[in-house]
């Protein structure tokens, strides 16, 4: 029952949707209709233009805003990584030369010897004096308990610490005038493109309010045209309505006279029409009467109609229940008799074997168990 139900339903509904594109493209017609057309201005729609442009250039600015805080960020990490590279250099190029300095003189060379051009020149002799100083204890040069030499040894050495100090100073100094030289152009770099950047911005700024002020006087001329345009049909309109009124006024228009409303050929004028006669109403009431009376002698007729189908359909789906219930009633049966079957056989079987089952001492009862379902 509640399947014929939607069936229905489906359909009435199907019905009123397909009435409503019928009313929807009646409507659609109507309103592109260029004889029914009117020019006008729509203020809210103008409105809510303005306000959406004004709302997507909101957006647009603050996303300029943000792709140039984004290029601010990125420069300002790009100088970092710059000069975190360039100090990593310069600490390999100071570790490079400090290593060359200290662990590749020339004089450690293996071909040194063999290749020094002032080798005779820059010799020694084997003895040089009492005190050589390429002489130890072993060489006879200086004996247990004197040192001759330590006074000279220790000018030599205060010479050499001082040296060494005002060497270590010097190359502090150099080293820190080059961080200095160094700090001072990556902060010229940085100024730079910052300025740059400002720059950039601003005339992108310019541009933009440029635009902006191109847009908001095309759209004061485009409204003060469509304004023009709109005061100018006003016009025309209420020219024609005035041309129309003295017509009616000093037309047939308005007179009272029912013999007007009849055409020559005998056919009403619908133009020159006063009203309907008593005769006439009483006829369109018994007309409407009639139309109402057959409407409901019609859907009286179809939900006739529609309660035999669905005690029809419900009279069909009795019947096929009634079938399957009959049909599962006789598979049943079936499967009794056949199990009654397989029961006679094995007895039969039992039977037949009964004297090698007894000498193996198994009884009836024991076989008889078996073979009773159909399963």
């Amino acid at each position: 029952m509640s399947l014929e139900t939607m069936t229905f339903a489906s359909a009435a509904e199907i019905s009123k949707i397909r009435a409503r594109q019928k009313f929807a493209e009646e409507r659609r017609a109507r309103i592109l209709d260029p004889r029914n057309a009117k020019v006008g201005v729509d203020y809210a729609a103008i409105e809510a233009q303005i306000e959406e442009r004004k709302l997507s250039a909101a957006a647009q600015a603050a996303s300029d805003e943000q792709i140039a805080a984004d290029l601010r960020e990125y420069d300002r990490m790009a100088l970092l990584v710059d000069r975190q590279e360039r100090e990593r250099r310069k600490a390999r190029n100071a570790e490079n030369a400090r290593y060359l300095r200290e662990h590749q003189k020339p004089e450690t060379r293996d071909s040194y010897e063999l290749n020094r051009k002032d080798l005779l020149r820059s010799s020694q002799p084997a003895r040089v004096g009492d005190v050589d100083p390429r002489c130890g204890l072993s060489s006879m040069q200086v004996f247990a308990g004197e040192d001759l030499g330590y006074e000279e040894r220790r000018k030599a050495q205060q010479n050499q610490v001082q040296q060494w100090a005002a060497e270590s100073a010097r190359i502090k100094n150099c080293a820190d005038e080059v961080a200095a030289k160094a700090a001072k152009e990556e902060h010229d770099h940085l100024l730079h493109q910052v300025a740059h950047v400002a720059q950039i911005e601003n005339s992108e700024s310019t541009l933009r309010q440029q635009r902006t002020q191109d847009f908001k006087q095309a759209n004061i001329e485009m409204l003060a045209a469509q304004r023009e345009a709109a005061r100018r049909d006003r016009l025309a309109k209420l020219d024609e309505d005035k041309q129309d009124m003295i017509a009616q006024v000093s037309g047939p228009l308005l007179s009272e006279d029912p013999s007007l409303a009849v055409g020559p050929t005998g056919k009403l004028l619908t133009d020159r029409f006063k009203g309907f006669t008593p005769a006439q109403l009483e006829e369109i009431r018994r007309t409407q009467e009639q139309q109402v009376a057959e409407s409901t002698a019609r859907r009286q007729q179809e939900e006739h109609e529609q309660r035999e189908v669905v005690a029809r359909q419900n009279q069909d789906v009795h019947t096929m229940l009634l079938a399957e219930r009959q049909a599962a009633r006789l598979r049943r049966q079936r499967n009794e008799e056949i199990a009654k079957a397989n029961l006679t056989t094995a007895r039969r079987k039992s039977i037949d074997r009964a004297p090698e089952q007894n000498s193996s001492g198994f009884q009836d009862s024991f076989f008889a168990q078996f073979g009773t379902s159909h399963r």
